[in-house]
């Protein structure tokens, strides 16, 4: 009987052991996941530069790391942030912020009218050096005739605790442009004092609400940091703000995650969530990526058009309702393009095609996407072939048009403000940090070239031109798990990313 009691005693001593040896390796693991609120979201952020913010996995992760002047993310507001007030001359050609006081980054360093001008001045720099034109910069004076960092910018001053931009065009919406995070105020010593280069794409030190504590492979984690005093007013009894965010991309995380960035037509409603989004203005397209690209099954508009009326036919006939207007026609004056100008053919192309695989959980691409790209196969007797390139290096092959790109053939998305969408327009064809909306024929530029132009003009420019085929409009936000988040104090209109204006109930 004593032998068995010993026995007994030996083995869960022996269990005893290995568990607090299984317990540590985990709490010492690298790959250990931090609690707190789960965030889900498809794309695998790259870059903690604000130049980058354009990929939506950036948006919503560095919207609460970095702060800009001003934000139109509280309900029904635009508050002062960086700027504690700001002012404009008569003719909107002159704006003056001024700098709040006795603000501080995350490693306790001042955030100065100093710091805040070089951080703008890097942002302008980058933009004039890449000649990028993103709806502000290109408006101050001077931005063309930047040598160097460290030239002087006669259209953005510092004086005393004021920034100046002084436009050689009016510019009323001023404040909704520089709320835009990528003109966020990060610190000096991210970047190259010489080359305004980023110097860790990794690195960031928070000037807003949340820090990054953790970014590997796997997850990336945003702690509230202790130091900082929020300027939003909330007045909700309810209302909690949230310490911790795990951030992860990996699909296997996806369902059990306490808010999916998704878009509206994924309808989770059955699976005990509930959606917070703007208005449908979000566009999901596929992109010709090859259309320069001599020997390319893209190169040839007749070709495209071709692709495009046969992968449009294939949705159709999987029972998806495919939109014939890139803009949504949610925006004044937009009309889908009227049908039975599409071109059939039985030619037999005999090229290879590339194309990028996507991870998108939207049914129409995830299904339709791969389903109609093997019907293309089939049908023209094109060799596909799939690779997985991230957005950061397919957007760079988009603006730098190389010789031979990578693939042929892309899912892509973008959104739009539909209650401002001349600003927006003009960024989609004119930035190379945004989307980059291709004019294969240099007519859309022309129309851009009047600052009050029409949209639905080049609408039907961008289906003419088919390098671009529209597939669907949606709302994009979050699926959050039903009755756990407080989405009241956050505007809408706008992709919902300012962390310190959502809450737990």
């Amino acid at each position: 009987m004593k032998k068995k009691l010993m026995i007994k005693f030996i083995i869960i001593a022996v269990l005893g052991i290995l568990l607090s040896i299984v317990v540590k390796y985990f709490l010492n693991s690298k790959k250990t996941f931090v609690s707190g609120v789960s965030i889900w979201h498809k794309d695998m952020p790259y870059s903690a530069d604000p130049a980058d913010f354009d990929f939506m996995v950036h948006n919503v992760v560095f919207y609460s790391v970095f702060s800009p002047l001003v934000s139109e993310y509280k309900v029904g507001d635009i508050k002062g942030i960086i700027a504690e007030s700001w002012r404009a001359s008569s003719d909107f050609t002159l704006w003056k912020f001024k700098i709040r006081e006795n603000l501080k980054f995350e490693n306790g360093d001042a955030i100065t009218p100093e710091v805040v001008y070089k951080s703008l001045k890097r942002i302008g720099y980058i933009l004039s050096k890449k000649k990028s034109h993103n709806g502000l910069f290109e408006f101050v004076k001077g931005f063309d005739s930047l040598a160097n960092i460290n030239s002087p910018f006669v259209g953005l001053r510092l004086e005393g605790n004021e920034i100046i931009f002084d436009l050689v065009r009016p510019i009323k919406n001023m404040l909704s442009l520089v709320s835009f995070g990528m003109y966020s105020i990060v610190h000096p010593s991210l970047f190259d004092e010489n080359s305004g280069e980023w110097k860790d794409i990794k690195q960031s030190i928070s000037s807003s609400a949340y820090r990054v504590s953790k970014w590997d492979n796997e997850q990336l984690v945003l702690e509230k940091r202790s130091d900082y005093k929020s300027l939003y007013e909330i007045n909700v009894p309810t209302f909690q703000e949230i310490p911790k965010i795990v951030i992860r991309w990996d699909p296997k995380f996806r369902n059990q995650s306490d808010l999916i960035y998704g878009t509206s037509d994924e309808n989770l409603i059955t699976e005990g969530r509930e959606f917070f989004g703007g208005i449908t203005s979000e566009i999901r397209f596929i992109r010709c990526v090859s259309w320069f690209v001599p020997g390319s099954p893209c190169y040839n508009l007749e070709d495209r058009r071709i692709l495009r009326t046969y992968f449009y036919s294939n949705l159709k006939k999987l029972g998806f309702n495919v939109v014939r207007s890139f803009f949504p026609v949610d925006m004044q004056g937009i009309k889908e393009i009227p049908s039975g100008d599409d071109v059939g053919s039985d030619k037999k192309f005999n090229q290879d095609l590339s194309v990028n695989s996507t991870n998108s959980f939207n049914p129409i691409i995830k299904i339709g996407y791969i389903d109609s790209i093997h019907k293309l196969a089939d049908k023209f007797a094109l060799t596909v072939t799939y690779q997985n390139m991230n957005y950061g290096d397919l957007i760079k092959e988009v603006a730098e048009r190389p010789k031979k790109t990578t693939v042929d053939i892309s899912t892509n998305g973008s959104g739009i403000y539909i209650d401002k969408p001349l600003e927006d327009i003009q960024f989609m064809f004119k930035s190379k940090e945004g989307v980059n909306i291709p004019d294969t024929d240099g007519r859309i530029m022309e129309v851009l070239k009047n600052d009050q132009f029409d949209p639905q003009k080049v609408n039907e420019l961008i289906w003419e031109q088919a390098a671009v085929w529209p597939i669907i409009h949606y709302a994009i936000g979050f699926w959050a798990t039903k009755d756990k988040f407080d989405f009241s104090q956050i505007n809408l209109t706008r992709v919902p990313t300012a962390f310190e204006l959502i809450g737990t109930k």
